[in-house]
C-alpha cells in the first residue's frame, strides 16, 4: 500500500490547489524511471497520464557516458516515447555551459568511459580529448579537465592527471554523486573520481549537473516555463531535491521500499515523498 505523500511546506496548500501551479514534471532516470534500463513499476503509466493532462514531461539525469539519443531509444524500449529535446544529461549540460563561458583558447581533457563527453564538447565547437589519448605538444594551449563517469578510473589515470597538472587552468565535473541506482542496488558514482582529481590537480571542481541550479534552469528555459512551476521527481535528496531547492522548483523524493537509497546527514528535505509513482497523479490532482 502506497504511503500518503508528505507535504513539507504547508503554505503551498493541498495538492489540488498547487497542481494549478505546475506546468512541467521533470524526472530523474536511474532509480525513478528505470534501474538498469528495466522500467520501475508504473513509470510509463504515470508519465502517460501526466502528459495526457497537458503537462510537459522532461528527463534530467546525471548520466555523462550515455548519449541523449541512446537514452531516447532506451525510453522507447520501455514504452515511454521521448524526443531529443526532452532529455538532458550532465555531459550535455557541461558542454553547453562551459561553451558559453568564452574563456579563450583551451583544450579539454575528459575523464570518462568511451568518448561521449568529449563528443558533446566537440559538438559545441571545443577541442576535447579523453584522458588516455590526450597528448600535449609544445604549442598546446592551457587545458581544463572535465570529469565524467568511468568504472575503470585508476592509478594510471591519476598519473596522467599529475603529468598535465602544471598546464591545467580549470576543473569541471558533470556531477559528483556518491551513488546511483542500479538493478543490483546502489553503486558508486562519480563523486570519488572528482575528489581524486581535485586532490591531484589542486583545483576545486565546478559541478555543472545536478544539484547545480543551472541544470533545472536550463530545462525551464528550454520549455519556456518558469522554473518555479516545475516539479522535480528523483530518488536522491542530495542531487535531485538539491537541484530543485537551488533552482526554486518543487521537489518530490521517490523512496521505493524495494530499493532503499543511502542518505547523507543534512541532505535537503523534499516538499513531498512517495513510495509508489502512482502517488504522483494524486499529488497533481489528476483525474482517476
Amino acid at each position: 500500500m502506497a504511503v500518503e505523500p508528505t507535504l513539507r511546506r504547508a503554505r503551498r496548500g493541498a495538492p489540488n490547489v498547487w497542481r494549478r501551479r505546475i506546468d512541467a514534471v521533470v524526472f530523474d532516470l536511474d532509480g525513478v524511471v528505470w534501474r538498469g534500463f528495466v522500467a520501475v513499476p508504473y513509470a510509463g503509466e504515470v508519465i502517460e497520464r501526466i502528459r495526457a493532462a497537458g503537462l510537459r514531461v522532461c528527463f534530467l539525469s546525471n548520466y555523462a557516458n550515455r548519449k541523449r539519443s541512446y537514452l531516447c531509444e532506451r525510453l522507447a524500449d520501455i514504452g515511454i516515447p521521448a524526443d531529443l529535446p526532452d532529455v538532458f544529461t550532465s555531459s550535455f549540460l557541461a558542454a553547453l555551459h562551459v561553451g558559453s563561458l568564452a574563456v579563450g583558447q583551451r583544450e579539454y581533457v575528459t575523464v570518462e568511459d568511451g568518448r561521449t563527453l568529449a563528443e558533446e564538447f566537440r559538438a559545441f565547437g571545443m577541442t576535447a580529448e579523453p584522458l588516455p589519448t590526450y597528448r600535449r605538444h609544445s604549442e598546446s594551449p592551457p587545458c581544463a579537465v572535465v570529469v565524467g563517469y568511468t568504472e575503470s578510473f585508476g592509478y594510471q589515470d591519476v598519473a596522467r592527471l599529475l603529468n598535465i597538472s602544471g598546464y591545467v587552468d580549470g576543473l569541471y565535473a558533470t556531477a559528483r554523486d556518491r551513488w546511483y541506482a542500479a538493478s543490483e542496488g546502489p553503486l558508486p558514482a562519480s563523486g570519488w573520481i572528482v575528489a581524486a582529481a581535485e586532490e591531484i590537480l589542486n583545483h576545486q571542481a565546478l559541478t555543472l549537473g545536478k544539484p547545480n541550479a543551472l541544470a533545472l534552469c536550463t530545462v525551464a528555459d528550454s520549455l519556456s516555463v518558469p522554473v518555479g512551476r516545475i516539479l522535480m521527481v528523483g530518488d536522491s535528496a542530495e542531487s535531485d531535491v538539491g537541484a530543485a531547492k537551488n533552482a526554486g522548483a518543487y521537489s518530490c523524493l521517490f523512496q521505493d521500499r524495494d530499493a532503499a537509497a543511502p542518505a547523507s546527514a543534512g541532505a535537503p528535505r523534499a516538499d513531498f515523498e512517495v513510495s509508489d509513482l502512482r502517488e504522483l497523479t494524486r499529488l497533481l490532482g489528476l483525474p482517476s
